[in-house]
């Protein structure tokens, strides 16, 4: 079998018809494919709906029911149950457009591949069944080695790549149990095994923004908050691990602009949290301590504002009232979420952060 398609579902019974359609739509063999829908825990009808899907195409979809764990301990699940030379991990609300991984696997996968990765588009301020389908053409923008990759870019959602399987337990990679990010730090540990990774403009995933739904503009309680924070240091602490093994393996600086680019989210949560000063000075000297801060390299207008509220941690309350009280209802919804990228490669930025 070629490639196991997973998804993980937390009550999406609105949605998870469309995107179980799209993935029947890509124009793969019965032989070629499995999709493993894997319900964690839902209150709705999306096992129901899974199940019917199971009866219709008993020979391709495969229904696991669990109690809820969350995203990274249900997609673990999904490596350990996938059959195919390749995993595809997609988010139940989204879709791909037809025959997408068709055209992907068919002009740019072969033997020699451990990742492949394509582009992707958000669809903003979506609330609909059907969806626009889009031009699958692309061309290869990258093909070698993933550590070289790193030098200058860093793809961070999963959506967009397929794995080898076999690359996945040779390196015994999985999710790690995080309140977010983990697709980051999943990713974080793929990479930095340099696999044999293609990039390929195909623009084929769709991510669909629903209104409302902007993660920046939400009400967050402290909790979330300091969970967040919590999962973002985790993750700068791998990022410290792997830079000092590039510098002893390679002489150089590979994640400085990984480290960068999650500077602006990271700094989002500190300054929508109500974290005192004393604990903000903490948090950016553990960074200094794992050789993160100050900012390496050249910098854009965005992290020099970083390193301005870095450097000046007595003014944090007067920061967190002006990005609470103007920043997150003022400004935040009018920035374009299809332009406004982190400064680093992705296919399209999802809000996700």
């Amino acid at each position: 079998m070629l490639i196991s398609i997973i998804i993980p579902i937390y009550n999406k019974e609105a949605v998870i018809r469309r995107t179980i359609d799209s993935v029947l739509a890509q124009g793969l063999r019965e032989d070629e494919y499995e999709l493993i829908l894997i319900d964690d825990g839902s209150h709705d009808q999306s096992l129901s709906i899974c199940n019917a899907y199971r009866v219709k195409y008993p020979n391709i979809i495969k229904v696991i029911s669990k109690g809820n764990e969350g995203q990274s301990k249900t997609r673990d699940l999904g490596i350990d149950s996938a059959s195919g030379d390749y995993i595809y991990f997609m988010d139940a609300d989204d879709y791909l457009i037809e025959g997408g991984l068709r055209y992907v696997i068919d002009h740019f996968l072969n033997n020699e591949i451990d990742v492949l990765v394509f582009f992707s588009k958000t669809i903003p301020n979506f609330n609909d069944y059907d969806v626009p389908q889009g031009d699958i053409e692309g061309k290869i923008v990258y093909d070698g080695e993933g550590c070289d990759y790193l030098k200058s870019a860093f793809f961070i959602f999963i959506w967009n790549q397929i794995y080898r399987l076999s690359f996945i337990k040779k390196h015994h990679i999985s999710f790690q149990d995080m309140f977010l990010a983990e697709d980051v730090f999943f990713n974080l540990q793929v990479w930095t095994k340099n696999p044999k990774v293609r990039v390929t403009s195909s623009r084929i995933y769709r991510y669909i923004e629903y209104p409302g739904d902007g993660q920046l503009t939400k009400n967050r309680d402290e909790d979330y908050i300091k969970k967040s924070i919590e999962s973002y240091m985790r993750l700068f602490k791998e990022i410290a691990t792997q830079d000092l093994r590039f510098k002893t393996e390679y002489g150089s600086d590979r994640m400085e602009t990984l480290f960068k680019s999650l500077q602006r989210p990271f700094m989002s949560r500190i300054l929508s949290s109500q974290l005192s000063v004393n604990e903000f000075r903490a948090t950016t000297g553990h960074l200094k301590k794992l050789q993160l801060l100050p900012l390496k390299g050249s910098v854009n207008r965005s992290t020099k504002v970083i390193e301005i509220i870095m450097k000046t941690p007595w003014l944090l309350p007067l920061y967190q009232k002006v990005y609470q009280s103007i920043v997150i209802p003022h400004i935040i919804p009018r920035i374009d979420r299809e332009t406004g990228k982190f400064h680093f490669k992705v296919g399209s930025q999802r809000n996700t952060f």
